[in-house]
């Protein structure tokens, strides 16, 4: 792993940190201080929830979910041609030993109407292999 990985992990924030320093969940329809910012994150991959094009032709999105010790839970969009690496790193992952994942991306919200209740969320959006690393 290449040095500046290794120091560039302890600035990640837990999900429960991110969802903090956001002030999320928030409204719907109004957008967060953090929308359109740059992220970091930790968590541990959710491997109910990895949906790659590979194992779900019929998907228009590619993503994946990380939670935190405390339950708290993020979803992580890919959003490449070319996301075919960021997923073989996740599996890599599942079989040498789970591993903590770091992910560095854009947050974005989303509005989340549930049962006549509506509230703001946050996600982060990927681009290539070098925005997660395992730890």
């Amino acid at each position: 792993m290449p040095h500046d990985q290794r120091n560039l992990s302890e600035e990640y924030l837990s999900i429960e940190e991110l969802h903090k320093a956001c002030h999320a969940p928030g409204v719907c329809g109004e957008k967060m201080d953090c929308e359109g910012e740059i992220a970091r994150v930790k968590g541990y991959i959710d491997y109910d929830n990895v949906f790659d094009r590979e194992h779900y032709p019929q998907l228009p999105y590619e993503k994946f979910k990380i939670h935190d010790m405390k339950g708290e839970s993020i979803e992580v969009w890919v959003l490449s041609d070319h996301n075919k690496e960021i997923f073989q790193r996740i599996y890599q992952n599942k079989v040498s030993g789970e591993k903590t994942a770091f992910i560095k991306g854009l947050l974005a919200g989303f509005d989340m109407p549930v049962m006549g209740r509506c509230r703001r969320g946050i996600s982060v959006s990927i681009k290539k292999a070098s925005d997660i690393f395992f730890q």
